[in-house]
């Protein structure tokens, strides 16, 4: 299969498993064979990122370059990696010259460029807004944004962590304690910079404008393959 698609997940699995759900959603097939070849690593064993990140310990660099290299030699042409937190390490990885590489940042930040949305707040894992990954790519553009404040970006942590454990989180409490505060602040518009939030808010019924990271990287890689194929 010449042109398959690559997924390197696992960080967390529920995220990995939506992510494929969105490949199925974006793609409005009428039939099987209209769907976008996948092949799909969820790999648990990658190294907590934020932890790193804040505090030190493993790298999560050598298991990402590992898998990466498990996806090519699997034969995938395109590699998407599922996982925000985990692009601080996309310039380090080493990819086969003939492989593409769908930067979630990147993609996302375009997706908000081209929509002209001028008041955006990141929810994102520490690990994430630490880096200032998106805040870096925003400024560039000149795209005002802002991030939770200390006790929110608690409570944005906290959901993430419970997602990834399997637990129903409180989709009305994260909106009184997250969402309604920074709205009345003036932000317009959610970022999920992280894949486990977007499995959170499809369940908030609001009219809140929510820029999903997840799917941005997901219509990328759909729409590599539609050009390539």
């Amino acid at each position: 299969m010449k042109k398959l698609i690559g997924i390197l997940g696992g960080m967390g699995p529920e995220a990995t498993a939506f992510f494929l759900t969105e490949f199925v959603k974006c793609r409005h097939a009428t039939c099987d064979q209209e769907h976008v070849p996948i092949i799909a690593l969820s790999c648990p064993d990658i190294p907590d990122r934020s932890s790193y990140l804040l505090s030190g310990g493993i790298s999560p660099l050598p298991k990402l370059q590992e898998y990466v290299s498990l996806l090519e030699s699997s034969g995938a042409k395109c590699i998407v990696i599922a996982c925000n937190t985990a692009h601080f390490w996309l310039k380090d990885l080493n990819f086969q010259p003939s492989t593409t590489v769908i930067d979630m940042i990147k993609c996302t930040v375009n997706s908000i460029i081209k929509r002209k949305i001028k008041n955006i707040c990141i929810l994102a894992t520490d690990g994430t807004i630490n880096s200032k990954l998106y805040q870096n790519s925003l400024s560039r553009y000149g795209v005002r944004f802002t991030v939770p404040n200390k006790e929110q970006q608690k409570y944005v942590m906290s959901s993430i962590y419970q997602i990834k454990s399997g637990l129903n989180v409180d989709v009305m409490g994260f909106a009184d304690a997250v969402i309604n505060p920074l709205q009345s602040e003036g932000v317009d518009c959610f970022l999920m910079g992280c894949t486990e939030l977007p499995i959170l808010l499809r369940k908030l019924k609001s009219k809140t404008l929510f820029i999903s990271s997840t799917r941005e990287a997901v219509l990328s890689a759909i729409s590599w393959y539609d050009t390539n194929k």
